[in-house]
C-alpha cells in the first residue's frame, strides 16, 4: 500500500514486542465528510482505551464510533463533542477482543461550524 494513497485504510503499526499500539484519527468541523475511519485493528488485537480527545469544542454534534460491515455505534455512542476528553461509553470485556481483522469507524451527528479534535485507541496485538 502507497502510503500517501488517502483512499486505503491506515492499518495499525505491529511491532513484535510487547507494546501498546495507538490508532489516532483526526476529526475537524470543516471535514468533507462526517464519518470515515479511524484505522484498522488487526486479527487478536485487544482494545485498552478509546477516547475523544477534543482540542477546539465542537459547537453542536455527537460521535459514534463502531466496525464496518457491523454496529455503527460498537464502541462509543453518542459522545458529546463538546467536552475536553470523554472516554468511550460501550467499550466493554465483550468487544475489546477483535476476533478478526476490524476496521474501526466513526460518524459525527451533525454538520458543525467549529471544532477539532482527535479520536484515540490504544489496543494491544497478539504476540503468540
Amino acid at each position: 500500500m502507497a502510503t500517501n494513497d488517502t483512499v486505503q485504510p491506515k492499518i495499525g503499526r505491529q511491532l513484535s514486542l510487547q507494546v501498546m499500539h495507538t490508532l489516532r484519527k483526526k476529526i475537524r468541523f470543516d471535514d468533507a465528510s462526517l464519518s470515515g475511519i479511524v484505522g484498522v485493528l488487526p486479527k487478536g488485537a485487544i482494545i485498552h482505551t478509546g477516547t475523544l480527545f477534543t482540542t477546539t469544542a465542537f459547537n453542536t454534534g455527537t460521535l459514534n464510533v463502531g466496525k464496518q460491515g457491523g454496529d455503527a455505534d460498537e464502541y462509543a455512542s453518542a459522545i458529546v463533542m463538546t467536552s475536553a476528553a470523554t472516554a468511550f461509553d460501550d467499550l466493554v470485556i465483550g468487544n475489546m477482543l477483535m476476533t478478526e481483522e476490524t476496521v474501526m469507524t466513526y460518524a459525527r451527528s451533525a454538520t458543525q461550524s467549529s471544532g477539532e479534535g482527535y479520536i484515540v485507541v490504544t489496543y494491544s496485538v497478539d504476540n503468540g
